[in-house]
This record gives structure tokens, sequence and C-alpha cells, in this order.
């Protein structure tokens, strides 16, 4: 964070908002905390101020697995109550883009910008594929995610498209036909052995650390590419359920004496 801000790489807050709020963002940034970790010097423990930015934060990425993992054990918990046999399966594809021309002193923001237009609309594709295979795993499948995850390289970037599914044992498994180039992980549990389908689970929700051991330059393109562009998916049992909002309070006029 600190590098991609310094050499006005990416920044996680908007060009048109002021410099003392840019400064405040960057450092909360920085500054975000795990909230499984209890620090020694911290007597009171103020309330942690998160960032919330789930694309490059490791922390915040945990956060949303953590919710992910509440939601598979839900789900067994509730199979196992109604007797359903049923089997997890995680399948990832994977492919590569290479970056063209790459030297880490003569890189600009326009080289940067342009491959950050080529890998978004990559990432673009990918989501349109799965809209159009979500009514087939509606149907043969209880649950599911779907993910997209962009990983650094020393070449490049490392695409991977990330599938969790809950499926009856023999069902058909729905996925687009990959590429050429891909290379394929497929791998399944039985729901009745709850470790297997969490370390299946660990497989989905691992945080790609190409983001913060590669170059800034291409974690750089990550973030520009991904911005505005939703690339996680729930369905079925896996789907988050809405939660109730409180009502906003009533709109009163000001006390004037």
């Amino acid at each position: 964070m600190r590098e991609l801000t310094i050499r006005g790489l990416w920044l996680p807050s908007p060009e048109y908002n002021a410099d003392i709020v840019k400064q405040a963002t960057v450092k909360r940034c920085m500054y975000c905390r795990p909230t499984n970790v209890v620090f020694y010097w911290d007597k009171n423990q103020p309330k942690l101020k998160l960032c919330g930015r789930r694309n490059i934060c490791p922390f915040c990425y945990a956060r949303e697995s953590e919710e992910l993992y509440r939601r598979v054990c839900r789900a067994i918990k509730r199979f196992k109550q109604l007797g359903i046999s049923a089997k997890a399966t995680y399948r990832c594809e994977t492919y590569k883009l290479t970056a063209r021309e790459f030297s880490e002193q003569d890189w600009d923001f326009n080289q940067i910008s342009d491959h950050a237009e080529e890998l978004h609309h990559l990432l673009r594709n990918e989501r349109q594929a799965f809209l159009q295979l979500k009514p087939e795993i509606k149907q043969h499948t209880f649950g599911s995610f779907w993910r997209v995850v962009v990983n650094p390289i020393d070449t490049g970037w490392e695409i991977q498209i990330r599938q969790f599914f809950i499926t009856r044992p023999k069902a058909k498994r729905p996925s687009k036909r990959a590429k050429k180039s891909a290379a394929i992980f497929l791998q399944s549990a039985s729901l009745s052995d709850s470790k297997a389908v969490k370390e299946l689970l660990g497989y989905f929700v691992s945080y790609p650390v190409g983001l913060l051991l590669s170059y800034a330059e291409f974690a750089a393109v990550v973030l520009l590419a991904r911005a505005q562009l939703k690339l996680f998916f729930g369905t079925g049992c896996l789907y988050a359920k809405t939660r109730k909002r409180k009502p906003p309070p009533p709109n009163t006029l000001p006390f004037i004496p």
C-alpha cells in the first residue's frame, strides 16, 4: 500500500477527494488489523477501524472468508439433520496473462492502464460466462460459490476461476469448457467428512499472495481492472441471507425557539 501510494500507481480513495481524506484512507488501509488478534499494548482495546478493501487487504479478505466458512458450516449441519447425502467439490481453472515488455524502471501509468483495460475485458468475459451458466448451477447444485481471483506472478498475472459446489453424490458438475491452455484442479469430498470439506473451502478462499509479494505495477493493474466489477457470487444454500435493516428515523423538523 505504501509503495502504490508513494509511486502514484493506485489510491484507495477517488481522485476528487481532498488530500486530507486521501491521507486518512491510506493510513486506515496501511494499519488495518486482524479482528482475531489481541494486541498487548492496547489496554482498553479501542474499536478497530477496518479499511474494507477486500481486494488487497489480507485481513479484510480473511473476514469475508470467515463469513463463507459460516455459510458452509450451516449447510453441513442442516444436511446432516435432514439426512441428505451430498458432496462438496472444488474446481479451479487456471491460466496466465503475460505482461508485454515489462521493465520495472520503464513502465509508466499509461502502460499500467493499458494492461488494466485488457485484464478488465478478460474478467468481464469470465463474469458473463458465469451468468450464462447460472441457471444450470441452480438446477444441478444445492448451493455454490464462484469467484475469479487474479494473482500477480513474475511474468504477468495468473487468473483463477474458482468454484465450490454442494451437489448430490452423482450429480452433474456445471462448469464452462476450459481454455486449451488452462490447468484444471478438481477434488471432491463427502459432506459427512466435515474436515475434508473445510479443506476444500480453504483452497477456495486462499489469498492471492502475489498482491503483496510481486511487482507493485502488477498489483496496480489488478486493482484497476477489478474496480466496479463484481467477481464473486453465491447461490442456493450458500447464498448470503438478507439481513433486516432498521427503519430510518422519521424526518422531523429542527427545533426553532
